[in-house]
């Protein structure tokens, strides 16, 4: 439920909630003189509803702190840790550092579903029509004793854009000159943002000659801010989205090509080895030479079994003098006379064993 207290328009006067066109702003106790196009909206979301949406943006950031979110977490600045300047942050849509967009960064996740359904919200109560609703999402993580110095939003987000606190009431401050420094400004419009409100920017509040700043937190605070990328940048940012998919496919294309080429030689390289590999010999199989004599083993030895069975048949008979010999004399073949195959080209010396049965 929104509470309208008062309503001011573009051209900075106060009006009752009843007399506007619309209910486009709520205000507490706001000192004049405020920027035009400021509106406050009060309780746009109750109690138990900012007790799960905080509770779910605790659990975001566990998760991106533990690396599950990629590029959409940016951690506090080191360099600002003594001073209390800055804040941790979770980027929806669109990444953005130092009050700048990140043109084409990878790994930004979308807004989550459960975002998309707290702008439904906002929707419902009025503060935006279908043509201004958000497309990103910020998420600030404030601890106690941070702060915000006075900035304008980046020019590449169309106004108006909108921030939902949450967990505390903490103080904000507009204004084209603002003096002071750590958290503590002067000058401008001092508002107190209470959980669960939105602040509505847009106009003369929206920049670039207004500024605003964060007051340094008493306590710790979420404060999601709800921006739409204008349609320049939106039109970029799809040219920068489409360019860099175009490269991502010629690169995964360029990878299968050479993983296939890459198989196409191992494979040639495969046959080639089969081609040049000897014949396997079967066991106990003996090799013929082209004259078809028999080989002997590496030793020059005749195979044991073959000595065996020339034995016995041989037993009883005394006029046969052939005895299986034990061959030790060097390769008696050098080459093949048939086909003229060199020694270099057999896998072992080939030596022609005769049996002589001629008798003394």
């Amino acid at each position: 439920m929104c509470t309208a207290i008062h309503v001011l328009d573009d051209a900075g006067n106060r009006r009752p909630a009843s007399e506007a066109a619309s209910s486009s702003a709520c205000a507490p106790s706001l000192d004049p003189p405020w920027p035009s196009g400021l509106a406050l909206y009060l309780e746009v979301l109750d109690g138990p509803a900012c007790e799960r949406l905080e509770a779910y943006i605790g659990e975001l950031f566990e998760r991106a702190r533990a690396g599950g979110l990629g590029a959409s977490y940016v951690p506090k600045p080191q360099q600002w840790e003594a001073t209390g300047q800055g804040r941790a942050t979770l980027h929806f849509g669109a990444l953005v550092k130092y009050n700048k967009v990140l043109w084409g960064a990878a790994g930004v996740a979308p807004v989550p579903e459960e975002l998309e359904r707290v702008l439904d919200v906002l929707g419902a109560a009025g503060l935006f029509d279908a043509a201004q609703r958000p497309d990103t999402c910020c998420i600030n993580c404030y601890e106690a004793g941070t702060w915000i110095p006075p900035h304008v939003d980046s020019d590449a987000f169309a106004r108006p854009f909108f921030t939902l606190s949450l967990l505390s009431t903490q103080e904000t401050v507009f204004g084209e000159a603002l003096a002071g420094g750590e958290g503590n400004w002067d000058g401008g419009a001092r508002i107190a943002l209470p959980r669960g409100s939105v602040l509505r920017v847009d106009g003369v509040a929206g920049g670039p000659h207004v500024l605003h700043a964060v007051v340094r937190c008493s306590a710790p605070r979420y404060s999601l801010v709800f921006r739409r990328l204008s349609i320049a940048s939106r039109a970029h940012l799809e040219a920068l989205q489409a360019a860099g998919e175009a490269h991502a496919s010629a690169r995964r294309e360029r990878r299968l090509a050479l993983k296939q080429s890459k198989g196409r030689k191992a494979k040639m390289e495969e046959s080639i080895l089969l081609e040049l590999a000897p014949p396997q010999r079967g066991k106990g199989e003996q090799e013929r030479d082209c004259d078809g004599h028999q080989e002997v083993d590496c030793d020059g030895h005749q195979g044991e079994g073959e000595q065996e069975q020339w034995r016995r048949e041989h037993d009883d008979d005394d006029e046969s003098i052939g005895r299986a010999m034990e061959v030790t004399s060097p390769v008696a073949l050098a080459s093949c006379r048939e086909c003229g195959a060199s020694e270099s080209g057999l896998r072992t010396p080939v030596v022609a064993v005769r049996i002589d049965h001629s008798p003394r």
